[in-house]
């Protein structure tokens, strides 16, 4: 009876401070806003950037080509293989 009451309580503080987290981090959003700041990632392109590649598109320039993608094939790592030193190697003999 005594756990639940305990856990009833730490239930309850957590609760609490939860909504203090999102009170402070709604207020400092705001006051950031209020500033002039706005959040998140920034654009990859300026605005005359956008608007040079949409009149280009539309003059039949073609879209260059993409880079090649950084994933590999099967999940594996695009780094080299680097073997490990004798030394370094597991007890039971594998590399």
């Amino acid at each position: 009876m005594c756990g639940e009451l305990i856990f009833t309580v730490f239930a309850a503080i957590a609760k609490f401070q939860r909504q203090q987290i999102i009170k402070g981090t709604r207020e400092g959003l705001d006051a950031a806003r209020a500033r002039g700041r706005i959040g998140g990632r920034p654009r990859a392109l300026a605005p005359e950037q956008i608007t040079d590649a949409r009149i280009l598109l539309s003059a039949g320039q073609p879209e260059p080509p993409s880079p090649p993608s950084c994933a590999s094939p099967a999940g594996h790592s695009a780094a080299p293989s680097t073997p490990r030193p004798a030394d370094a190697r597991r007890p039971d003999g594998d590399a």
